[in-house]
């Protein structure tokens, strides 16, 4: 790897910038196109983190975006942290569910996808996928500097 998601401070804890995985996610996104509706905010968000609208040559896609940091304690984003995707799209008015994780998704979480994908459009983009996007994308440098 070579991005080293545990400089991204933890959302949980001390630090002084316990959203900085939400803003990166936020700047990911704009730099890949996407168009940012619903930025980061702290306090209960409703099961939301971001939601951004992509146009594609089909029309256009909601998406609810959920952020995940477990790159310091490594742990796997699970269906358990990923309550109720379905209610949630809908309650928000989205069209599908996209995570952006600093680790791997769980396989309960993947099968899950697997078994909604025909209902609800899925993307999870983890660290790899993330990395894949940044690294070599002159659009991207500054997102990879910070």
């Amino acid at each position: 790897m070579i991005i080293d998601f545990t400089e991204i401070p933890s959302p949980r804890g001390h630090s002084k910038d316990r959203d900085s995985f939400e803003k990166f996610s936020r700047d990911f996104l704009e730099n890949l196109g996407f168009k940012v509706l619903v930025g980061p905010s702290r306090g209960p968000d409703g099961g939301i983190d971001l939601k951004v609208l992509e146009k594609t040559d089909k029309g256009e896609i909601l998406w609810l975006v959920s952020c995940k940091h477990n790159a310091k304690s490594k742990k796997s984003v699970t269906l358990n942290d990923e309550p109720n995707i379905r209610d949630r799209v809908e309650s928000w008015d989205c069209d599908g569910f996209m995570g952006l994780y600093s680790t791997i998704a769980h396989t309960s979480l993947n099968l899950n996808q697997e078994r909604s994908k025909n209902k609800l459009p899925f993307k999870i983009f983890d660290n790899e996928c993330i990395e894949s996007q940044i690294v070599g994308n002159p659009t991207m440098d500054k997102l990879f500097m910070r």
